[in-house]
């Protein structure tokens, strides 16, 4: 073979190497991107309208429960509002669970991604069955007292990667 023909195989090769590796480095890119917006999504918004909302009763944290004068950690906040008020999916997702508990009542489980879900509790009314797609803002039930409660009031929770968290600092409240 010529030296000519072996520096242009040389070059193709290189040229054909450099076209290959960016054509990957561009998909891997676009594909970590892709996968990235899909596994955060946390679910952002408040799940009772804010003019709705009478007034917080329990926050994220450590609480006195007051029928056994102990300490716990509270996972969720309590919002307390008028019989009759609607629920509000706080983002995106698809319902994993939609029924009855005894200690949550009625209540429901939103997958927003594989990070984060968001449950409501002591519904008195569910308005969306398990498997179904909801968007943010949809009305997914109305609140109630059932399960362990002790009064009209919606139980909301953050679960991210498995664990409780506070949710407050998710709110968009604007």
């Amino acid at each position: 073979m010529s030296n000519i023909i072996k520096i242009t195989l040389c070059i193709t090769i290189i040229i054909n190497a450099f076209i290959l590796n960016g054509f990957s480095s561009n998909q891997a890119t676009s594909t970590t991107i892709e996968n990235t917006s899909k596994e955060e999504n946390p679910p952002k918004l408040l799940p009772i309208k804010k003019d709705d909302i009478i007034k917080i009763s329990s926050g994220f944290g450590k609480t006195t429960n007051s029928n056994h004068k102990t300490e716990q950690t509270h996972k969720g906040i309590d919002f307390i509002a008028a019989k009759g008020t609607s629920i509000l999916a706080t983002g995106d997702g698809e319902v994993i669970f939609s029924g009855f508990s005894k200690i949550y009542g009625y209540h429901i489980i939103i997958k927003h991604s594989d990070i984060y879900k968001s449950l409501y509790a002591h519904m008195i009314s569910l308005n969306v069955d398990k498997g179904q797609k909801v968007n943010a803002t949809d009305i997914i039930g109305i609140i109630g007292s059932t399960g362990k409660a002790s009064g009209i009031h919606l139980h909301y929770e953050v679960i991210e990667n498995g664990s409780k968290i506070n949710p407050n600092p998710l709110f968009n409240t604007d």
